[in-house]
């Protein structure tokens, strides 16, 4: 592991782990790095994991596991706007990757109680999903900043020292295609 893995959000998440939710909700969870994390840093906090692809789900169960967390973990296939109203009234902090599939999910329209959680989204943009919109239906019940990926350093990370320079690059390479993540605070989340 090099540890450089979506780097822009290091900061966001420790702050994230150090505030206590009751509630985590990470949507599109994969292998689970995030919900399993989030377990193991907040004690008290209950983490719902969704993701459609079953071999994630099973993955995100096993380290769940082989963590000590499974016990105060969900996993399941796939939420819905309206299962948000179950949160209502706890601190829930979301995070929420879904290839796109943001854009129609997180509503505050659609599902109000989304006005009162801390999230981390990462934004997919295509023809019909657009950054600016998603934040501005936002804008009302959070403050928001944008985090674009950063460029990383080959030589930085001692890790990959003996690899050829095209090789450390490689290994770096997250995506080939920008995506920003938004950090978006509730204004009445406090």
């Amino acid at each position: 592991m090099v540890g450089c893995y979506e780097a822009e959000l290091h900061d966001d998440i420790r702050v994230a782990a150090a505030s206590n939710y009751e509630t985590i909700l990470n949507i599109g969870s994969a292998e689970g790095y995030y919900a399993v994390g989030f377990a193991r840093a907040i004690p008290m906090a209950t983490v719902y994991a969704w993701d459609v692809d079953e071999t994630a789900r099973r993955r995100t169960l096993a380290n769940a596991e082989r963590n000590g967390v499974a016990g105060r973990m969900v996993v399941s296939e796939k939420v819905v706007p309206t299962q948000f109203a179950q949160f209502e009234g706890q601190r829930v902090f979301v995070l929420c990757d879904i290839e796109g599939a943001e854009f129609e999910l997180l509503n505050p329209e659609i599902a109000p109680a989304l006005r009162n959680f801390d999230m981390i989204v990462e934004l997919h943009p295509g023809s019909d999903r657009d950054i600016d919109l998603f934040i501005n239906r936002f804008e009302a019940s959070h403050d928001t900043e944008l985090r674009w990926p950063t460029a990383r350093d080959p030589n930085e990370y001692e890790v990959l020292a003996r690899l050829p320079l095209f090789d450390r690059v490689l290994a770096l390479m997250e995506r080939l295609e920008a995506t920003p993540w938004a950090v978006l605070k509730s204004k009445f989340n406090r």
